[in-house]
């Protein structure tokens, strides 16, 4: 973590946010530094949250701290709706509390994290009144501000927000504690009788249905805290089996009341990307990400019973919406009621607020303990996963460079500048350019260049920039603003219109977007290497720059920018002279330019690379490192590094072996297409799979014969067939 020493009387940067991440809880406090006070100045942060209260943002007074030259403001977070980048204003305010000045900074809101704070519960039924609830944890995990243990207070908060059209954000219309303070000893809580829970827990008002159901404990002895209203601080929270409570304490008859209000409120999804067939593809395509509620971090899938793992896009699409996949067996699942589905809401939306309303509420409510024709309703909505064995496109570029395009033209570029890797168009949204300097060799700067910062945009999306750093492995940039660590764990971010995935100590970055198009960015020794996968969808000459076009022909990947092809067997020096058309025009540069440097920093300076590497250099020592690999031969003879050649060859394999995985034509059945009355059940899409057709029968009418073919047709191809007839 960087943080600014003191303050200043001229501050015009941006503010110092310590943490500089929390999840959505708030309740906890965070310190700002950049400013000084004038003597009777008073100061208040204001949080703006998308999808928070009604004024778009929540205010709270700032307690200030330190000497006229240290000083740092301390506030109070609020209860987010938005998982994402915050925007953080310090208002400052004189002696007549006239405001006088503003400072901005931001915070990056996160879900809480799903191990690690030791607070669990269980949950058993009683009677037709109550559910029992037992509290145990990790008593070492509740510290006060001296490390001493302390026996924390533990409530449980009813989180409502409305569901119909009157409220379009989501904010919480009632806070309720259920059960009061309890007391606790030796890390374990009396045992707690639950009373009263149709009209607590049990909505059946469409309009009024819980969204989340929060059980927290509280650490009144949390350093600083006890300055600013410390009976509001949410220190732990249990994971998501709490949603578990809905179907303990609401019975049979007022479920159903729910699914049916469910279903009046509820809006079916547009079309989704389609799954990978099997859960190994899913780990070389950096578009999916873990489903943090069936995971090894959540094992039980309480959404999902049946699957082993689940994943979900990384980013929404543009209406918000997201694709789950399930998996058993290693194999795509999608029976019924646990399989993967469709989601109306991607789960970073209104920090999993609205995800939990229309998607895992209706599924709770309609078919964890009802039957199949009310569970019929809810997978109207929510269809199970579609499969296909159509995978994205991936290009690569990484060493000096060297590239492969979509369609699997390699080359080596050795242009020294900024340049279009991708070219937004009409057709295609995203925006990724690159920027070169000279790579150093053991003996000092060699004539070849490396990819040291990377940008991108979409149409709709927040701006990343990756690049170089002086005191780390590398900077990220969003939307012009530095992201500070620490980068000690696992990051992952959801900001507008993009996902980003940070590895431990910036190993790589996955920078996905909802347009369909993920960035896999690895630092090594000299250079940037990167991976970018992209839909299917672009597929047919949609694409222009550096990586290609897409069209499965790579004889017209070396397009230039005027629509002239240079042939693919060209020299490695006419491929160089021709492709320095790609380089970027000064207005059309997304790049932040840091440090005093410009546009023609970069850009315009004079250099003549090495167009290809001598053969007769070649040692015993570099064919034995690279063998055939000429991008390795290439980097180790004009770099003497076998370190960096080493690097190279180790990425282009892991780019062979991803396209090799994503490749794979795994055998699939046919789609299923629903009947007019019933839903087939199946297993899997990958054969041997077993399907049960649900047909209802209209009373006083015959089975019609044409389900009957159907059925008949199914246990020949799939060796087994059941009926339930309803």
């Amino acid at each position: 973590m960087i943080q600014s020493a003191g303050c200043s009387r001229g501050f015009d940067g941006t503010l110092n946010v310590f943490p500089n991440e929390i999840d959505w809880i708030g309740h906890k406090p965070v310190v700002l530094n950049g400013p000084c006070l004038n003597e009777g100045e008073t100061a208040k942060c204001r949080f703006y949250d998308p999808n928070g209260n009604q004024s778009g943002f929540s205010m709270v007074p700032a307690l200030i701290e330190g000497s006229d030259s240290s000083t740092k403001f301390i506030c109070g977070t609020p209860y987010f709706y938005t998982t994402g980048r915050i925007k953080i204003e310090l208002a400052i305010f004189n002696s007549s509390n006239i405001e006088s000045n503003k400072y901005t900074g931001y915070i990056n809101i996160v879900s809480p994290k799903k191990t690690g704070n030791g607070l669990k519960f269980s949950l058993s039924t009683i009677d037709a009144n109550g559910v029992l609830m037992k509290f145990n944890w990790s008593i070492e995990n509740f510290e006060n501000s001296t490390g001493q243990n302390v026996v924390p207070k533990i409530s449980i908060w009813l989180l409502k927000w409305g569901l119909g059209s009157v409220q379009n954000n989501t904010y919480i219309l009632e806070g309720s504690k259920l059960s009061g303070d309890l007391t606790t000893e030796n890390g374990y809580s009396n045992d707690t009788y639950i009373t009263d829970k149709a009209s607590f827990l049990c909505q059946v008002d469409p309009n009024n249905l819980i969204s989340r159901i929060a059980i927290v404990a509280i650490n009144a002895e949390y350093d600083s805290v006890d300055k600013l209203r410390p009976d509001d601080y949410f220190t732990y929270i249990t994971g998501p089996q709490v949603d578990q409570i809905i179907t303990y304490v609401c019975n049979n008859s007022v479920l159903a009341q729910m699914c049916n209000g469910w279903i009046q409120i509820a809006q079916p999804v547009g079309a989704l990307t389609t799954c990978p067939p099997t859960y190994n593809i899913t780990e070389y395509d950096s578009n999916w990400i873990s489903d943090p509620t069936c995971s090894n971090y959540n094992p039980e899938c309480i959404y999902n019973p049946g699957a082993d793992s689940c994943v979900i896009f990384s980013a929404a699409n543009q209406q918000g919406s997201s694709q789950q996949c399930c998996y058993k067996d290693e194999k795509i699942f999608i029976e019924v009621p646990g399989g993967g589905r469709a989601q109306l809401y991607h789960p970073s939306i209104s920090a999993g607020l609205k995800h939990f309303a229309y998607d895992n509420l209706g599924w709770f409510s309609c078919c964890s303990k009802q039957d199949a024709t009310l569970c019929e309703k809810f997978i109207n909505l929510r269809p199970s996963s579609t499969v296909d064995n159509n995978p994205p496109g991936i290009s690569a570029s990484y060493g000096e460079p060297h590239f492969v395009t979509y369609d699997g033209f390699r080359y080596t570029f050795n242009g020294l500048g900024e340049y279009w890797l991708l070219k937004n168009n009409p057709e295609q949204p995203v925006a990724f350019q690159a920027r070169t300097e000279q790579v150093k060799s053991s003996d000092g700067i060699s004539q070849v260049s490396g990819i040291t910062a990377f940008v991108m945009k979409s149409e709709n999306s927040s701006k990343i920039q990756i690049q170089q750093s002086n005191i780390r492995t590398a900077d990220i940039y969003i939307d012009d603003v530095l992201l500070d660590g620490p980068f000690d764990l696992d990051h992952e971010l959801d900001l507008t219109g993009v996902h980003i995935k940070i590895a431990q100590n910036l190993k790589n970055f996955i920078v996905s977007f909802a347009d369909g198009m993920t960035f896999t960015i690895t630092p090594y020794i000299r250079a940037f290497g990167i991976e970018v996968l992209i839909s299917s969808d672009f597929k047919g000459n949609k694409t222009s720059g550096l990586l290609g076009v897409y069209n499965g022909n790579s004889s017209d990947d070396l397009t230039l920018p005027n629509g002239t092809i240079l042939p693919i067997n060209s020299t490695a020096a006419e491929i160089y002279f021709n492709l320095k058309a790609w380089n970027i025009a000064k207005n059309e540069s997304l790049f932040y330019y840091t440090d005093g440097n410009t546009y023609d920093t970069f850009n315009g300076q004079p250099f003549s690379p090495v167009a290809n590497y001598d053969p007769s250099k070649v040692t015993p020592e570099m064919t034995a490192l690279c063998g055939g690999d000429q991008f390795c031969l290439f980097d180790y003879v004009i770099t003497g590094d076998p370190n960096f050649a080493n690097e190279t060859k180790i990425l282009g394999n892991k780019l062979s072996e991803t396209i090799k995985a994503l490749q794979e034509q795994i055998p699939l059945c046919s789609m299923l297409t629903k009947p007019e009355n019933g839903y087939v059940n199946l297993e899997t899409y990958i054969p041997p799979a077993t399907l049960n057709y649900f047909v209802t029968l209209i009373h006083g009418m015959a089975l019609n014969p044409f389900y009957l073919y159907v059925a008949m047709f199914f246990y020949y191809r799939f060796h087994y067939v059941s009926y339930k007839r309803q």
